[in-house]
């Protein structure tokens, strides 16, 4: 999450104006107007200074990691066990023998098929060749299924399979295989952040069995349709991948972290409790550098987070303006001299956008 900016400091009100002489409301064009400074105000207000801050919005994600394949595997066709080559803790390679089945008749079957075809060309019939060499590729098939071989690199996690064992559908017996190079897990992410997610987004991530360090991740896929989970909330179902994991780390281990949705360029930000927000306009009091006097500014924000706004126009760096600002609304309506006061109430737009979920 974006570190909490701690950008305020203490202002004299004997600079500052309780009491505000404007002489157009709210609801008038011009964007700037300047107040005069009462000498009766006394005490102390927070002020903000604009500045830029790191645009890394982060999107908070937890879940459990899984390979990024894994298979039980077991033979083809019915048969028994003559040897298995590989163990619990195994690593293997692509196309790696991991057991075999007896096999003598599924080679007499071959020959057999090899040995008519070679009569069949020596006496001429061509004819009869074509359901022979049929035969003979159901044969070759039958033969390479009494070998389990890895489908992809990586290590055997289990071995239920031992020589004698009959195997056949349904029989139980199989060797487990992770591709342990990788893992994904796949998380939810709220419809409110689906708009900034992007495939091979950095993901920064801890693991309980590791408190302490910091893993790096990917995003590997976003789904092009979204669901409702079952609190009711529109959601995506994005995958994440983590590669070079230490072997500490184990499928189905649990890990929180963040996507890095965008983690480069700077923004200016003020603190909502600046800005007051009156029919779709927003406002700030801008403490001139020179004067102390206070100027009202139309500005124009958008929501970043829940205690600030991105400033999209209307300030710039190193402008200092008050932190914390109150409208008189009453006074505003019937276009009279507004009143600011220290610290603001809730009118003046200092709580978040009731449509924003928290999370």
């Amino acid at each position: 999450m974006v570190t909490k900016i701690r950008l305020f400091k203490k202002v004299s009100l004997l600079k500052i104006l309780a009491t505000l002489s404007l002489a157009l409301g709210l609801s008038c064009s011009p964007s700037r107007s300047t107040a005069t400074a009462s000498s009766s105000a006394q005490g102390q207000a927070e002020t903000f200074t604009v500045k830029k801050v790191s645009a890394q919005h982060n999107i908070e994600i937890s879940g459990h990691i899984e390979p990024i394949a894994g298979k039980s595997l077991t033979f083809a066709r019915n048969g028994r066990v003559e040897q298995v080559f590989v163990k619990e803790g195994s690593r293997v390679f692509k196309g790696a023998l991991l057991a075999k089945l007896y096999s003598f008749e599924a080679e007499y079957n071959l020959k057999n098929i090899q040995n008519q075809i070679q009569a069949k060309r020596i006496a001429g019939a061509n004819k009869d060749l074509e359901l022979l060499l049929l035969q003979e590729k159901a044969a070759i098939q039958d033969l390479e299924d009494c070998y389990l071989k890895a489908p992809f690199a990586g290590v055997i996690t289990e071995v239920n399979l031992s020589p004698g064992d009959l195997v056949g559908n349904n029989s139980g017996y199989y060797i487990r295989l992770i591709d342990n190079s990788k893992y994904q897990a796949t998380v939810e992410v709220d419809e409110l952040d689906a708009v900034s997610l992007k495939v091979g987004q950095r993901v920064s991530a801890t693991f309980d069995a590791l408190p302490g360090k910091l893993f790096a991740g990917r995003v590997l896929s976003v789904p092009l349709e979204g669901k409702v989970n079952s609190q009711s909330i529109g959601v995506l179902e994005i995958v994440v991948v983590f590669e070079n994991l230490p072997s500490a780390i184990k499928a189905g281990f649990s890990f929180s972290g963040q996507i890095l949705v965008d983690a480069n360029g700077e923004i200016l930000v003020v603190p909502k409790s600046a800005v007051i927000r009156r029919n779709n306009r927003s406002l700030v009091l801008v403490v001139a550098k020179n004067s102390g006097q206070l100027e009202r500014r139309e500005i124009i924000v958008s929501d970043y987070n829940s205690e600030y706004y991105k400033v999209e126009q209307g300030l710039t760096e190193g402008e200092e303006i008050m932190a914390s600002a109150g409208l008189n609304t009453s006074a505003a309506s019937s276009r009279q001299p507004y009143i600011f006061s220290f610290p603001m109430g809730p009118e003046g737009g200092g709580q978040p956008p009731q449509n924003l979920r928290s999370r």
